[in-house]
């Protein structure tokens, strides 16, 4: 609900601000206003959607894991837990499991 509140003030302020020119002048306010709130909405769209795209992404990439295995590499005491610790990395590099 707050999120849908910050939205239509956000496109608000957004049109008012697109259309302060033709406020200051009077002439085709109505219009200037939808034009801007129509900018301002597409430019929300825009960002919404590469919100949409790249989060996911970004989860591929599987940060959690990654650093998991670097501390366990960097918490070994002895070669072979080196070892076994490169092998997480190279698994995650590699096949993305």
């Amino acid at each position: 609900m707050i999120v849908c509140v910050a939205v239509i003030g956000l496109v608000t302020a957004g049109a008012i601000l697109y259309a302060f020119g033709a406020l200051s002048e009077g002439t085709r306010r109505s219009k200037t206003v939808a034009d801007g709130s129509l900018y301002i909405a597409i430019l929300l769209l825009a960002i919404v959607i590469n919100v949409a795209i790249t989060s996911p992404a970004l989860l591929m990439l599987q940060p959690m894991r990654l650093r998991r295995v670097l501390n366990a590499e960097k918490a070994a005491k002895t070669p072979r837990q080196r070892f076994r610790g490169m092998i997480g990395l190279f698994s995650l590099m590699i096949v993305g499991s």
